[in-house]
């Protein structure tokens, strides 16, 4: 995987992290910055480790004959994700202080994963280094996280929706460069 690769599934992937951010430091929530970096970092790191050793071992199943498995996994992840952010729900202030516990940021964390157990296993269909992969995903999350959380408190919760409809398309567009033998 070449660096351009890694930096745009890097991107990519945190760009979830990011809008969360958006609005959780609308919300107020930016003095608790460290500890939502945090949890998204450990998250971020292992699940997809979770989803490369699982598509590693997948990939012994299905061989050659379904490699248009993973390049299926993104297109879906990202209609799925483009989908979801035209719906425009507006995050209730009073949640805020509990999604931030310990336990809110271990769900939070866990549910913005879910892209990444799918990426790290159709990454895993392929060659790729796990380690190398994870870190990138987990610098690129932490530091979108911090990002968001900073520009989120400055400037309120106007346009955190146009950051996850971006994301969507990014999937999207680089499951059809993958389809395409792009990338």
């Amino acid at each position: 995987m070449s660096v351009v690769e890694l930096g745009i599934l890097g991107t990519v992937i945190a760009a979830n992290n990011m809008a969360v951010a958006l609005a959780l430091g609308a919300l107020g929530q930016y003095p608790r910055r460290w500890r939502i970096m945090g949890m998204f970092g450990v998250f971020e790191f292992s699940v997809p480790l979770l989803g490369l050793w699982v598509g590693r071992t997948t990939a012994v199943w299905i061989e050659q004959e379904v490699a248009w498995v993973g390049t299926l996994l993104l297109l879906v992840l990202g209609l799925w994700t483009f989908a979801t952010s035209l719906r425009q729900a507006p995050p209730e202030e009073t949640y805020a202080p509990y999604l931030t516990t310990w336990t809110g940021l271990a769900a939070l964390a866990a549910g913005l994963s879910v892209d990444n157990l799918i990426i790290g296993f159709s990454l895993g269909l392929g060659e790729a280094t796990a380690l190398l992969i994870a870190t990138t995903i987990c610098g690129f999350s932490v530091t979108f996280t911090w990002v968001g959380l900073a520009v989120g408190n400055y400037a309120g919760s106007a346009y955190r929706h146009y950051l996850s409809m971006l994301a969507g398309l990014v999937l999207i567009a680089l499951a059809l460069l993958q389809a395409l033998h792009w990338i």
